[in-house]
């Protein structure tokens, strides 16, 4: 019995001990993963154009909409997005231990103070074939990325963007210029269609784009902290 006792004692304080490790381990990574975004962050304010962030090209998108039971088809194109090196970071940077990939899971949340797309759009339908220009203003965009990371080797560690997901509670503005006074027919009903395409279909391609962006930067990169 004191054998058995005296083993769950030493158990106990070895468990302890780890625990203690661990989590002062994982405290001083998140300390050190603050510093690294916000490095990281400030190297894509100071030169964005070093990794085609700002300002990058999004393909063409195709849709439709109606105004009284009519259907018109839009197009936007030749879109491009400036801004994205307005970013800040939002809150500390998680970890998690992600089983299924056998790496750890990186949470940052970012904030975009002012996104712009500006580019070209299209309207065909009955008695319309009308386009023109078109610029959107976004305010307090927020992104929320996460990396697939081995934080087990701190003196060279990789990141590889799975998720970003984009979001906003600020305003968003359509501005469409017609190019004749045809299109004055559908704007009204236009500009509320844009408005829903761009805050699913124009950010889903946003993200689809700046995680191939970032990976196509990070794979050449390694990291210490």
């Amino acid at each position: 019995m004191t054998y058995l006792a005296l083993l769950l004692v030493a158990a106990c304080v070895l468990s302890s001990g780890l625990l203690h490790r661990r989590v002062f381990t994982e405290a001083k990574a998140v300390t050190n993963l603050n510093e690294l975004a916000d490095a990281f962050l400030l190297s894509i304010r100071t030169d964005p154009s070093a990794y085609s962030l700002d300002p990058y090209s999004i393909n063409d998108i195709e849709d439709e909409f109606e105004v009284e039971s009519i259907t018109y088809e839009l197009y936007f194109k030749n879109g491009t997005v400036n801004g994205v090196s307005n970013v800040s970071r939002v809150g500390d940077v998680t970890t998690s231990y992600n089983s299924t990939t056998k790496m750890d899971n990186v949470s940052v949340g970012l904030e975009f103070s002012q996104i712009n797309y500006t580019g070209n759009y299209l309207v065909t339908g009955p008695l319309i074939n009308d386009g023109g220009g078109l610029n959107v203003v976004i305010t307090s965009l927020y992104a929320e990325l996460i990396f697939l990371a081995n934080l087990t080797d701190t003196s060279a560690v990789t990141f590889i963007v799975e998720n970003i997901t984009l979001s906003t509670d600020g305003t968003f503005k359509v501005h469409a210029e017609n190019n004749n006074a045809i299109g004055e027919m559908v704007n009204s009903g236009m500009a509320t269609v844009m408005l829903q395409l761009f805050k699913s279909k124009i950010l889903a391609m946003m993200e689809s784009d700046m995680v191939e962006l970032l990976n196509n930067t990070l794979k050449k990169m390694t990291f210490s902290l």
